[in-house]
């Protein structure tokens, strides 16, 4: 990764190895988050009609968005594996990107399920 404009400071085998850690954390949430969330992945691309229920067990009683927790996680661990300018930024942009979709998730949630949502 030299080429790629490495962060000197972040590249240490202590810090590759948190790295790591941190993306196999993340990965197991998303995954337990995916599962946990059943049918109801396709919320947004679901018929108005459509039922679907608002998960607030297991992982969902402990954060709003583990699913999204997940992946932030796995990137945080990303960048201390590969320490690059490229990499930080893809992962800033990756967040805020996130960000946005979240909030939009949000509004249809709330649309569907009202007060339980909130």
């Amino acid at each position: 990764f030299s080429l790629l404009f490495p962060i000197e400071i972040l590249n240490d085998e202590f810090i590759k190895i948190i790295g790591s850690i941190l993306t196999i954390l993340g990965m197991v949430i998303f995954i337990a988050a995916y599962f946990n969330l059943g049918s109801s992945t396709r919320l947004l691309l679901a018929e108005p009609s459509e039922t679907t229920q608002l998960k607030t067990s297991g992982l969902y009683s402990i954060s709003r968005n583990p699913l999204y927790l997940g992946l932030h996680i796995s990137m945080v661990g990303f960048c201390f594996i590969i320490p690059t300018l490229p990499m930080i930024i893809f992962t800033i942009i990756f967040l805020i990107n996130q960000d946005f979709r979240i909030k939009t998730e949000e509004k249809e949630l709330e649309k569907r399920f009202g007060k339980v949502f909130l």
